[in-house]
């Protein structure tokens, strides 16, 4: 499908029903990987954007450029070659000379590419002359990276290609990233709108020039395609840091998806933890985590070792933890079969324990439901572990987060502090359920 139809909503709407659509987010379940755990580019973007605007020779000519295009784009074009041809003239000045082409890539030929020497992409550019005029210029973006990136692959013999995608609607510019490998298409915005527009106290200036600096600074960071990595896994987490500051090679194997887990960004690697390589579980986490929480429990024997974290700026940090598989006999509470009264003694006993340890050192859980608590029964005993430790950490500080699901029918709501008694009624209420023999009727 060309690019100009899959801009329409006819279009895109019937090719995201085939067997490979692009993860661009439309539909919502269309979605792959967070695109900053797909390239370092990508997290690198990101970080530079937060940042405070630098004082150096690059920075002022983003600005520079940001000024010309406010006062360029806000202009009448008679179509999308006269935008377009004033957009490429004030860009040259980003990229020091260097000019996007017009090239075709199958049935795709977008406004412009910029390319380097040996012919892979930097940057992806579709442009619409008025916002609404023939469809969604993202949508368009999308398949025109797609059909870049396949070309990419086959002409150059790629794993990969990972490139920005830049959408202009307008007076208006959306920077994205893309990727592909043999696997899977991506495209995510990289951030929000930018408003081309002139700004009387040169707001709306800064901020085009902020997200224009970072590209530019980013584009170095596009790496070369990288043979050998596991598709639908992240491409910037390649070491990590253990607790004692080592730092330790990381190779991801797959995604993982536990039984009864709601967690998409999970995987299994092998990390070197002491000698030989092992397999351990990857999670991948934007914002807070209990980690202080997570290392006490785990001290105790309640919890998955935690190894160590692997950081990037930019990008969300990933945990790397003890992985226990259904193999050696680990299962969440909701599967697990307890055939005799001892073994709920014991389980209760282990319970018991666990919350006793919590009360004392003043932490809390926030999640005790039972995809959360993993066992491994055997005829004389029961181990437990507590896995999710997201909302954990410390009374009084701990609180359960604002997107809350409420199906989850949790003692305390969204934004409110967790409680020693939260954890409490959890976890014996679920241990009444599950010991019920109707439970595996209604879960």
């Amino acid at each position: 499908m060309a690019p100009s139809y899959f801009a329409r909503s006819a279009g895109w709407a019937l090719a995201q029903l085939g067997p490979a659509p692009i993860h661009c987010l439309r539909p919502a379940d269309c979605s792959g990987l967070p695109i900053s755990l797909l390239n370092p580019a990508f997290s690198n973007f990101k970080f530079i954007l937060a940042q405070p605007m630098p004082s150096n020779s690059d920075a002022t000519r983003a600005m520079a450029v940001a000024w010309n295009l406010c006062m360029t784009m806000p202009k009448h074009f008679k179509n999308d070659t006269l935008r377009k041809e004033a957009l490429f003239t004030r860009l040259r000045g980003l990229f020091c000379g260097r000019g996007f082409t017009t090239t075709s890539f199958g049935s795709a030929s977008p406004a412009g590419a910029l390319l380097r020497f040996d012919g892979s992409i930097d940057v992806v550019v579709e442009l619409k002359n008025e916002p609404g005029a023939a469809g969604d210029v993202y949508m368009q973006c999308a398949s025109s990276f797609e059909a870049a990136a396949i070309h990419q692959l086959k002409n150059q013999g790629s794993a990969e290609c990972a490139a920005f995608v830049v959408s202009v609607d307008g007076p208006n510019l959306l920077i994205c990233g893309g990727f592909k490998d043999d696997g899977v298409s991506v495209v995510e915005p990289l951030s929000h709108w930018c408003s081309m527009l002139p700004d009387g106290l040169g707001e709306r200036q800064e901020v085009l020039a902020k997200h224009l600096y970072a590209l530019h600074a980013s584009l170095d960071q596009l790496k070369a395609p990288a043979r050998g990595k596991v598709s639908k896994c992240p491409r910037i987490y390649d070491s990590f840091q253990t607790i004692d500051a080592k730092t330790r090679p990381l190779e991801f194997i797959s995604p993982y998806k536990p039984r009864g887990s709601h967690c998409l960004l999970l995987f299994k690697a092998k990390a070197a933890i002491i000698d030989e390589p092992e397999e351990v579980l990857v999670k991948v986490v934007r914002g807070r985590y209990g980690e202080h929480a997570h290392r006490a429990a785990a001290q105790q024997g309640f919890a998955p070792k935690l190894y160590g974290v692997a950081e990037v700026n930019g990008a969300p940090t990933a945990y790397v933890m003890e992985f226990f598989s259904k193999e050696e006999g680990w299962m969440p509470l909701q599967y697990t079969s307890l055939q005799s009264q001892e073994q709920w003694k014991l389980l209760e006993a282990q319970s018991v324990k666990f919350l006793t340890f919590m009360r004392k050192n003043r932490l809390v859980h926030g999640d005790l439901r039972p995809n959360n608590i993993l066992l491994r029964v055997k005829d004389s005993s029961v181990e437990l572990r507590i896995l999710d430790w997201d909302w954990a950490g410390e009374f009084g500080s701990a609180r359960y987060p604002l997107n809350l699901n409420q199906e989850a029918k949790l003692p305390g709501d969204a934004g409110e502090l967790i409680t020693e008694e939260d954890d409490c009624v959890t976890m014996t209420d679920w241990l009444k359920k599950v010991r019920d023999p109707s439970f595996g009727l209604l879960y």
